[in-house]
């Protein structure tokens, strides 16, 4: 089974700089997703008629036994076009887009041969990332059989067998992801550091030694409000969803 929780090391001091970061593709849903589902603006961008030529191998329809483990996932996606192929396993891709777009935090999944010796494929997710809306969502789709809580965790489940095929899966995890709304993107301004707390979580003495490490490792400063992100992307995630509001 994949997983992603997430550390990036700095070398001031090792203990101390283990910044927690995880998963998570360029946008393949269009249209203003503000306070609507993806489905209810756009089924075509998951509705396609016949097999994904992605998921085709040598001919035949690809099954989930033909899709390897990714292994553990280490870090939180900050530019969805790099780090979702690069660490989610392709029947997942898509629907842990919609998430992320929807600024929901998923911190693991699995998707793959493996997944057959439990009888599901998996996207876990935080609960306390989501929104009352959110939260509301789940609690039906947990009513349904289809997702469980536990303890900080939701899980959204997709029975797998040796004949499930990777079309199936995909399909289906996106039909859940779907069912979420638009929210604020409470995990990413939990994990944003202000310039104080970003010199304090890394020790850095001298203000003039922030920004060399913010643009080492691929961080982003927000000059205007003083916040420090993990990327620019986050940046303009939290920024575009309060100019929707």
């Amino acid at each position: 089974m994949g997983a992603c929780p997430a550390l990036v090391k700095i070398k001031i001091d090792m203990k101390i700089l283990l910044l927690p970061i995880t998963i998570c593709l360029a946008c393949l849903f269009t249209g203003d997703l503000y306070g609507r589902r993806v489905h209810d603006i756009d089924n075509s961008a998951t509705e396609k008629k016949g097999p994904n030529p992605f998921f085709v191998r040598q001919g035949r329809v690809m099954l989930v036994t033909d899709v390897e483990p990714q292994g553990w996932f280490i870090e939180r996606i900050r530019n969805k076009a790099i780090d979702i192929p690069r660490l989610i396993e392709p029947p997942l891709q898509e629907a842990i887009e919609i998430l992320y777009d929807k600024n929901i935090l998923t911190t693991r999944c699995s998707a793959n041969r493996k997944d057959i010796n439990y009888g599901f494929a998996y996207i876990e997710g935080e609960l306390n990332s989501l929104s009352e809306e959110n939260r509301a969502v789940l609690n039906r789709i947990t009513e349904e059989g289809a997702a469980e809580v536990e303890g900080l965790y939701f899980m959204l489940k997709v029975p797998v067998s040796d004949s499930t095929t990777v079309e199936e899966i995909r399909k289906m995890f996106i039909a859940l992801a779907n069912r979420f709304l638009m929210q604020q993107p409470i995990w990413i301004e939990k994990e944003r550091f202000t310039w104080r707390g970003f010199k304090e979580r890394y020790s850095v003495a001298d203000d003039k030694d922030v920004i060399p490490i913010v643009e080492r490792f691929g961080y982003y400063y927000d000059s205007r409000a003083g916040f420090i992100y993990l990327s620019r992307e986050h940046y303009k995630k939290v920024e575009e969803y309060y100019r929707h509001r």
